[in-house]
């Protein structure tokens, strides 16, 4: 948790006897009958705010064991059933709902007003041994049985995600007005993207954003990031403008093509809205370039970009032509040598389990030297499904070259 202090204004000297130099002396038993008053003031106080404390605390303990007993969770979530295994349908925000009349908002407050309650916050539990939190932007609602049934919140996969690729076992998402929801599924994760879909199934009434056309920025547009950033400061504000259009970076080796904005984004934005004037959604806020120094330089998934995987996963549960090998690589390190190796930890049957066996070890993909889980996943960010990858393995003491089949990752 983060630090802070009030921002209030030194007090003045009270009661100091020289403050004032045409202040009058008091006589020795004026100063001893108020020291004698004082201390009586000061005794009261102090058995009167342990009276107070004793009646706290009974009443804290009292209402912990009610709500052990009583099964209350401090989670006030409005879940009904879970969805069906049928695709849900997608209704997103009308056309009227965030554009104002002749275009552009006059003011960053009229675009605030107008979006504010579409970023949410989201807390994430990892079997209850860690936690996280970001943001999202509620995109939209979706019926079951053609019944109104819930809504979708698009964020990050990295925010409901471990660096091991595990889902969190927990996710509440926490809207503008307090509420929080469970979420009761998750449509799909598309960790090439960095893209996840969640629902949440509730009768209540949400405001969703209306995606915007990315292709129409230009350099030096004004642009709005709503979020939470450290965690708790939801619906934090900042602005700025684009600063690049198609900025290519890397992040834990998979390959970005990304907005560019030097709006403020700190730990916890990611998932949250970047929107243009028009209050229409533009970015997905997903990285900052974090260094000592180094400000005003934060990431956006381009909308376009980020619409296009979110169609795919509301509708498949997947984002359509991403690669995958069928297999599971971990990385061993040679204490000798101080260098680290990627292995074939498992292999999927019926993928690339022809010419791949359990402990290869790949020097090489593509010409490109693999040492490292984010090495892996560089060269394979980089294929598309149908490809073919040339790798040099190492087979106990063999050297071997062979070729890896590129697939489409269908979950």
């Amino acid at each position: 948790m983060a630090d802070y202090i009030y921002n209030e204004f030194p007090n003045e000297p009270e009661d100091n006897e020289n403050f004032f130099d045409d202040k009058p002396k008091r006589s020795a038993d004026e100063i001893a009958h108020r020291r004698n008053n004082t201390l009586l003031i000061v005794v009261s106080a102090f058995f009167a705010t342990l009276l107070i404390l004793f009646v706290l605390l009974g009443t804290i303990v009292i209402n912990k064991i009610d709500g052990k007993l009583s099964g209350k969770s401090s989670v006030d979530s409005l879940i009904f059933s879970s969805p069906s295994e049928q695709t849900p349908s997608f209704t997103p925000p009308s056309e009227e709902a965030s554009t104002p009349q002749g275009g552009e908002f006059e003011s960053i407050s009229e675009v605030v007003y107008s979006v504010k309650d579409s970023v949410v916050e989201i807390k994430t539990t990892f079997n209850s041994k860690s936690a996280s939190a970001g943001s999202g932007v509620i995109i939209g609602s979706y019926k079951l049985d053609g019944v109104n049934a819930g809504y979708y919140v698009v964020t990050n996969a990295h925010v409901i995600q471990d660096d091991n690729g595990n889902t969190s076992s927990n996710i509440v998402i926490k809207t503008t007005d307090g509420k929080e929801y469970a979420v009761s599924s998750v449509r799909g994760i598309d960790s090439y993207g960095d893209i996840a879909v969640l629902m949440i199934n509730t009768k209540d009434s949400l405001t969703g954003a209306r995606f915007g056309n990315s292709n129409s920025l230009v350099l030096g547009q004004e642009v709005i990031a709503i979020g939470n950033p450290l965690g708790e400061l939801g619906g934090s504000i900042s602005n700025g403008i684009i600063s690049a259009l198609d900025r290519e970076i890397e992040i834990d080796g998979n390959v970005y093509n990304l907005l560019q904005t030097n709006a403020a984004i700190n730990a916890g934005n990611s998932g949250g809205g970047l929107f243009n004037m028009k209050g229409e959604l533009i970015g997905i806020v997903n990285a900052k370039s974090a260094g000592l120094g180094i400000e005003g330089i934060g990431f956006a998934i381009p909308s376009n970009d980020a619409k296009a995987i979110v169609e795919d996963i509301i509708e498949f549960g997947y984002a359509k032509g991403r690669p995958f090998l069928g297999i599971t690589v971990s990385t061993i390190s040679d204490t000798l040598s101080l260098n680290s190796y990627v292995y074939v930890h498992d292999l999927t049957k019926g993928y690339n389990d022809n010419n791949l066996q359990v402990q290869d070890i790949i020097l090489s993909m593509n010409g490109v030297d693999v040492h490292t889980l984010n090495d892996f996943r560089a060269v394979l960010s980089k294929t598309k499904p149908g490809d073919t990858i040339s790798a040099e393995i190492k087979r106990g003491n063999e050297y071997i070259t062979v070729n890896i089949a590129v697939y489409e990752k269908l979950s």
